[in-house]
């Protein structure tokens, strides 16, 4: 299932060492978003996630933008 990006909804991305707290992510468990890895990948840079994840909400949410 795709996480649902919705207008209002807030995104966390937490440090490349040490993630997101447990009790912010204890909050909303069932919303918490993971990227797939290969075997062979040790982990993703905070910016790389960061754009993989916005990228998708801005490709769920493209026709609701305004073009100026």
């Amino acid at each position: 299932m795709k996480p649902p990006f919705k207008r209002g909804i807030f995104s966390f991305f937490g440090g490349e060492s040490t993630g997101l707290p447990l009790e912010l992510m204890q909050l909303k468990w069932d919303n918490a978003i993971t990227i797939p890895m290969g075997k062979n990948g040790r982990s993703l840079n905070q910016a790389t996630s960061a754009g993989i994840i916005l990228y998708d909400a801005i490709r769920q949410n493209f026709s609701e933008f305004e073009m100026v």
